[in-house]
């Protein structure tokens, strides 16, 4: 009898043993099951926030190339300003060094 007692003891405690282990289990499946989902949601919200940040950096890069672009065109003309009025200028210079000489040789047959 004392045998048998002890017997039940020993299944009575591997019950409560395997119950244990098995809420266990069930609790660390339960905590992985969360932290996987957790992960996965931080991972979408990263991937989501690549995706707006490229979009940004796509439109960004297209404003910067039509700036780019402006100021290009913006250059270019200013040149053609400048190429044009240095030619006026140097016509005009030309001209009056021409009207100073003939002044001179002008004056020079009146003296």
């Amino acid at each position: 009898e004392l045998q048998q007692k002890s017997q039940m003891q020993f299944r009575a405690a591997i019950e409560q043993s395997q119950e244990q282990l098995q809420t266990t289990l069930e609790q660390q499946h339960e905590d992985f099951r969360a932290t996987l989902e957790q992960q996965q949601q931080s991972h979408e919200e990263m991937r989501n926030d690549f995706e707006e940040r490229q979009e940004v950096l796509k439109i960004t890069l297209g404003h910067q190339q039509e700036c780019q672009d402006e100021l290009r065109s913006a250059l270019g003309q200013q040149q053609e300003y400048m190429r044009t009025t240095l030619a006026q200028q140097q016509e005009a210079l030309k001209g009056t060094e021409q009207l100073q000489q003939q002044g001179q040789e002008d004056l020079q047959q009146q003296l």
